[in-house]
């Protein structure tokens, strides 16, 4: 996981609703055995040429950039990252519906 959507994860806990244990889903979620990548200056280029094809969103571009760099699925539920998947840039790991 970039430090991009790292950060974005940690954003989307604090700020969801009241509705369940947001320090518990922290908790779970900073115990996860995730591997968090630093970015660099290729890897910001690598997200912009991809953010200029695909119409997703800029975080998202680093999830893919970073994915795409180490050969990996992108574990994802979002159903812009299809497109990608289409041109055979990456593999998807589906969690959505």
């Amino acid at each position: 996981m970039s430090r991009i959507n790292y950060g974005e994860v940690i954003y989307t806990i604090r700020k969801t609703p009241d509705l369940f244990d947001r320090e518990e889903s922290l908790r779970n979620f900073l115990s996860a055995p995730i591997n968090v990548h630093t970015i660099d200056d290729a890897l910001v280029d690598e997200a912009v040429e991809l953010k200029s094809k695909y119409p997703f969103a800029y975080a998202d571009a680093f999830a893919a950039a970073l994915a795409i760099r180490l050969g990996v699925p992108l574990v994802t539920g979002d159903k812009e990252f299809r497109a990608l998947e289409a041109d055979a840039l990456l593999t998807l790991l589906w969690v959505g519906q």
